[in-house]
């Protein structure tokens, strides 16, 4: 068996919400960008002075520690765009998440809601993201994560999407915790790779991934045997 450790639960139970947090960086000299629709694009970001779209935020380089809080209850269109210089590092993550009670929407349309590439130490936590539905126009994965390394995907809702709600793509030292995935097309979770026939190398390694389901008949069982041959 190759030096690779996959710890994986299935059990039966409801999803248990974790709320998002912007103070989890707030050491040296991180920022913390806030997205309200009440908001203003020319605005600086702060809690009192929050920016008002997706596309603003796709406008700035995130800094490890940075964190981006969107204002629970409200709804974000758009396609939230990350890349090799939103990367954290080994001391502190870059955080996407929700500010207040509940969480925020993520609507990427006819899109992907959120898509990262290259982007390392990398927290989402505390959100929904929504599509305009799998038999209703929408052709993307909802959260997309390729070459990345120590990504955790936590206590969010991805529905609504043509392909997968959550695709991870040659990410190593990766978690999947407490993702709600429901009512889309291709598959709720997706961890693929380039390597599922090379008996040397071999991508995803050390995946952490929990499964909760009100059904287990509803888990992806086919996802999981197939993690499992890849990796073992």
């Amino acid at each position: 068996m190759r030096a690779i450790m996959i710890f994986l639960y299935v059990s039966i139970m409801f999803l248990v919400v974790i709320p998002g947090s912007c103070i989890l960086n707030q050491a040296g000299e991180s920022q913390s960008y806030y997205v309200s629709p009440g908001g203003d694009d020319e605005s600086p970001g702060t809690m009192d002075q929050p920016f008002r779209s997706i596309d603003r935020v796709n406008s700035i380089d995130l800094d490890p520690g940075d964190a981006v809080c969107f204002e629970a209850g409200n709804r974000f269109e758009g396609t939230l765009l990350l890349d090799s210089l939103d990367s954290g590092n080994g001391e502190e993550v870059v955080l996407i998440t929700s500010y207040g009670d509940g969480r925020a929407i993520l609507d990427g349309g006819t899109g992907s809601a959120l898509r990262a590439d290259g982007c390392d130490h990398l927290l989402v936590r505390g959100l929904a993201f929504q599509g305009d539905g799998r038999k209703d126009g929408n052709t993307e994965d909802g959260v997309y994560i390729t070459n990345g390394n120590f990504i955790h995907v936590d206590s969010v809702e991805t529905s609504g999407f043509q392909k997968s709600g959550l695709r991870l793509h040659i990410c190593d030292n990766s978690k999947i915790t407490h993702v709600y995935a429901h009512d889309n097309g291709f598959a709720g979770i997706h961890v693929t790779g380039t390597t599922m026939r090379d008996s040397v190398k071999y991508d995803n390694q050390n995946l952490y991934l929990t499964i909760q389901s009100d059904d287990v008949n509803k888990v992806d069982i086919d996802t999981i045997l197939e993690i499992l041959k890849r990796n073992c």
